[in-house]
């Protein structure tokens, strides 16, 4: 099973969602609450297995209150997959970018777990005390923490993180409350477009034979059953 939980199983998980703003993992049951026929969902904390999916959609809102997303849902060899935010009303968001530095840095040929959290307000990380909740996503492969891979500059040397979103200027010369994010979503969008055509790749691969089994089929097509058989009746009897 790919996923760990909290507590005892309540059913057959296969649907994660990652909240990006609690830092959690959680579970469409498929069950509904009676009487006010909600959705049960349960939370789980590790999703883990063989990367062999990965896919974006346009997720539109219904409530003019919230913004439009755009979803990256990662898929697993079992059959289970997990989805988080990428883009919020057509702006990338550091939480999504984060996750798909660490899926870049991972070895895709390998099993890989995926695990969110969140560090509150006052709490350490380090040497330096966190001023407001910050949720975060781990991965890691045989129990070691995967570290990101931001990708080259122009120069092909590793950048050292992210793009930065800088606060628009107002005519005063200030920063406004509104960022430029256009650096950020073009690099979103050339991650997700390697990451998509790599696990691709992958599973094309997965479905050729192995080239050493094939030339040994392949050879042992020229071998007679009948050689086969007089070659064990002489061993038989001498």
């Amino acid at each position: 099973m790919a996923f760990t939980q909290r507590g005892p199983g309540q059913g057959k998980v296969q649907f994660a969602e990652i909240n990006a703003k609690e830092g959690t993992m959680k579970v469409n049951t498929g069950e509904r609450e009676q009487g006010t026929g909600k959705v049960i969902y349960q939370p789980v904390d590790t999703i883990e297995g063989q990367v062999n999916g990965f896919q974006t959609r346009e997720q539109p809102s219904n409530n003019p209150q919230y913004k439009d997303k755009t979803v990256a849902t990662i898929y697993f060899a079992d059959n289970t997959a997990v989805s988080f935010s990428l883009k919020s009303g057509g702006d990338a968001t550091y939480f999504g970018a984060r996750l798909l530095a660490k899926l870049l840095g991972a070895d895709l040929t390998r099993p890989l777990s995926i695990t969110p959290g969140l560090t509150k307000a006052g709490e350490k990380i380090g040497e330096r005390v966190v001023q407001s909740d910050m949720a975060w996503v781990s991965v890691k492969q045989d129990g070691e923490p995967v570290a990101p891979n931001y990708g080259v500059d122009e120069a092909q040397q590793p950048l050292a993180g992210l793009p930065e979103a800088p606060f628009l200027k107002l005519e005063n010369g200030a920063n406004s409350n509104q960022r430029n994010y256009a650096a950020l979503n073009d690099w979103v969008d050339g991650a997700t477009a390697y990451l998509k055509e790599t696990v691709e790749h992958l599973r094309e691969a997965a479905k050729k034979p192995d080239q050493h089994e094939t030339q040994a089929a392949a050879d042992d097509e020229l071998i007679d059953p009948d050689d086969i058989a007089r070659a064990a009746h002489q061993r038989e009897a001498a």
